[in-house]
């Protein structure tokens, strides 16, 4: 499910799946905005991935940047991973703030994760400018404990182009709202329904193997550079085991997991995801305890 703005030369483009409109100030400002949720339903406590990305092709770097989305009180958020040009943001780098202080839509609450305080335009995480790749992407989870229909108002961001504070011409400011996520027990899970375990010529998930270690070997291989999002879900959509890897087109990785150290020591049915901003592979294996 994905929301996508392309911003160029006074050019407007937005490009959405669910319902909303997503609206940018300026609207000639080059940037390339995007929301991906994973599903728009779920059963009661599953956590649903999200993705926020943002590229900056401008030639001036985005500073004083942050990032907001109104959710209601019920719905709980966890962060996986904050990125800024490709490099991963420890939590103790940027700041995550909850708060309904303010907040427009009634039963909500807004969560924000400030890379830059909007006084502070330059100094780290700046998102730096397109000749030099900028980005920024934001992972997290929706978790909803109770069935039921919710409407999720909107996330929004901003920030200034360049570091001369006072200058209000080269703020930007954009927003996307209304998401509805529906929760009950007859949802199905999160993951695609279609088990693809890889494309023809290799790339996705090649291999599951099992060693007299109790441990399980995943083998993968992606074909667009960025970050690859591995999890391991059982069939209630629990994630049991998730890592995030740094992917060179072409080259091939292999993770180990020992279901002793984590939630898979039951065994049975279980689903390993590999997910890259361009595929999602999903293959089905089997664990016997």
């Amino acid at each position: 499910m994905r929301r996508i703005i392309s911003i160029g030369l006074s050019l407007f483009l937005a490009v959405f799946s669910v319902m909303g409109v997503d609206s940018h100030f300026p609207s000639s400002t080059d940037l390339d905005i995007s929301f991906d949720v994973s599903s728009t339903s779920s059963k009661p406590g599953q956590k649903i991935p999200v993705s926020f990305f943002l590229a900056n092709k401008e030639s001036n770097s985005l500073n004083g940047f942050f990032y907001s989305d109104h959710v209601p009180d019920s719905v709980i958020i966890q962060t996986d991973s904050v990125l800024v040009n490709g490099n991963l943001i420890s939590p103790s780098n940027y700041t995550y703030s909850v708060s309904a202080t303010g907040e427009i839509y009634k039963d909500c609450k807004t969560h924000t994760w400030i890379l830059q305080s909007p006084q502070n335009y330059g100094g780290s995480n700046t998102i730096a400018s397109g000749s030099t790749n900028g980005k920024v992407e934001i992972h997290y989870l929706y978790q909803i404990m109770h069935e039921g229909t919710y409407q999720l108002q909107g996330y929004g961001w901003a920030g200034k182009l360049g570091t001369k504070e006072g200058d209000s011409s080269n703020t930007v400011f954009g927003y996307c709202d209304s998401l509805s996520i529906t929760v009950d027990n007859t949802s199905p899970v999160f993951y695609p329904n279609d088990i693809v375990n890889h494309e023809a010529d290799g790339y996705g998930i090649q291999r599951i193997c099992y060693n007299k270690n109790s441990t399980v070997c995943f083998t993968m291989k992606a074909r667009n550079p960025g970050r690859i999002i591995f999890r391991i879900y059982d069939v209630s959509g629990r994630i049991l085991w998730s890592r995030n890897l740094s992917n060179i087109p072409g080259d091939v990785y292999s993770l180990t997991w020992k279901p002793e150290d984590q939630r898979g020591k039951k065994g049975g049915i279980l689903f390993a995801s590999m997910q890259t901003h361009n595929g999602h592979y999903v293959n089905k294996f089997t664990l016997l305890r």
